[in-house]
């Protein structure tokens, strides 16, 4: 039975807020915290037919940094891996 609820949960899809989550920490491990003031959330849109969630985000990439830099980030939404991570011109 135990295993039947694991797999059942295994195959749910990650939401949003998970997603989101996720980029931010990889950000975070990129950067270390001071590297992301102001961390934002600009969209997270769900790909239902690549199951992909495609998180846009944007953050200052240092204290005193002038501009906010972008990244576009395709995080998988059944297992939360990532795949494309682009920096937005």
């Amino acid at each position: 039975m135990m295993d039947r609820i694991a797999e059942v949960r295994s195959m749910e899809k990650i939401d949003a807020d998970k997603a989101s989550s996720l980029v931010k920490k990889y950000f975070e491990t990129m950067a270390g915290n001071l590297g992301l003031l102001r961390f934002l959330i600009e969209s997270a849109i769900l790909d239902e037919d690549r199951d992909i969630w495609i998180i846009r985000c944007s953050f200052f990439p240092s204290f005193g940094s002038a501009k906010r830099v972008n990244y576009e980030v395709e995080v998988n939404a059944k297992t939360g891996s990532f795949g494309l991570v682009k920096k937005i011109e």
